[in-house]
């Protein structure tokens, strides 16, 4: 039996590569689509108020680019299709067990409330009043640094530091930078971060 998939969450090759790891035959990313169409026709359709004219983007090929880009991203579908290849990171073992069972996962995180909520928050957001001065929706920048995006440890600062410590062979450069490194963790940039140390009562000797 195949598993057909219609949400308008995928929108980037890795969404497309877990869902056919877990089962999908097929995903279709309405959302994606949609979007697609209403840059293709906003220009010059009466129901959109923004986009770009048909002729930028041709009304037959679209859909094309994207497709072929999620297409090309992932290699040896068939073999690759419900191996879970994948490691749980941010889940709780309960979640994990239930719905992606046999999934690796060595640390705790969140389970079906939070992510609920989350759901909720994006719909309510979605659906909120826009103002004049809020024209655009928030480009982000899950990958590519952006000064509104999230928090990247590679970000301008970090790198510039770095490039000029080594070009001047400045330890006080370094070290700035290192501060800048090890300042990560408390942003919640690595795992590192998301653990805490506990203490105990009886500790343990160091000599044996």
């Amino acid at each position: 039996m195949a598993l057909i998939i219609e949400s308008g969450e995928p929108r980037e090759v890795m969404h497309f590569a877990l869902l056919i790891g877990y089962g999908a035959s097929a995903v279709n990313p309405y959302l994606v689509i949609e979007t697609l169409e209403d840059l293709s026709c906003g220009a010059i359709c009466p129901r959109h108020e923004r986009g770009y004219r048909a002729s930028q983007l041709h009304q037959g090929h679209r859909q094309r680019p994207a497709q072929n880009r999620f297409e090309d991203g992932i290699s040896t579908l068939q073999s690759y299709r419900g191996a879970q290849v994948f490691e749980a990171i941010g889940l709780n073992r309960g979640l994990v067990a239930k719905y992606f069972t046999g999934t690796a996962s060595r640390i705790e995180g969140v389970g079906l409330e939070v992510l609920a909520r989350e759901a909720q928050m994006k719909h309510e957001h979605a659906f909120r009043p826009v103002g004049s001065f809020e024209p655009e929706l928030r480009v982000g920048g899950s990958y590519q640094y952006r000064v509104d995006g999230e928090h990247h440890i590679l970000n301008p600062l970090t790198i510039s530091k770095l490039q000029h410590a080594v070009r001047e062979g400045n330890p006080k450069t370094f070290k700035e930078y290192t501060d800048l490194v090890d300042d990560q963790s408390r942003q919640l940039c690595t795992l590192r971060g998301l653990i805490g140390i506990r203490k105990s009562e009886d500790p343990v000797p160091l000599k044996r």
